[in-house]
């Protein structure tokens, strides 16, 4: 589904940006999720702390799997997605998908 974007994110132009986050994420410690997270990379559950970053370094330069993601999560038995952050992309994006998941915008 190509979207219209005013930057050039997941690309490779992203390169430097992914060197800049890998080093600044090497520098938290993280702890393992209470709940696995899905992966835009995988399109399955993490737990792991270090496949957790590389999958973050990962998407930033390359695309983003959402609609499998989402599709993942439906067959998982997830019947609830929170977008949280700015605007709400995500949230129309997932109730175009499947209609499993019901897609709320958390506003803060």
């Amino acid at each position: 589904m190509p979207l219209a974007l005013s930057v050039p994110v997941h690309c490779r132009m992203q390169q430097p940006s992914a060197e800049i986050m890998r080093r600044a994420l090497d520098e938290i410690e993280f702890k393992a999720p209470i709940v696995p997270i899905i992966s835009n990379k995988t399109c399955s559950p993490l737990v792991d702390v270090n496949e957790i970053k590389d999958a973050l370094v990962y998407q930033l330069t390359h695309g983003v799997r959402w609609r499998e993601s989402v599709l993942a999560m439906a067959d998982m038995g997830i019947t609830e997605q929170i977008e949280i952050g700015p605007g709400n992309v995500l949230t129309g994006l997932c109730s175009r998908i499947t209609d499993k998941i019901t897609a709320k915008k958390l506003e803060i």
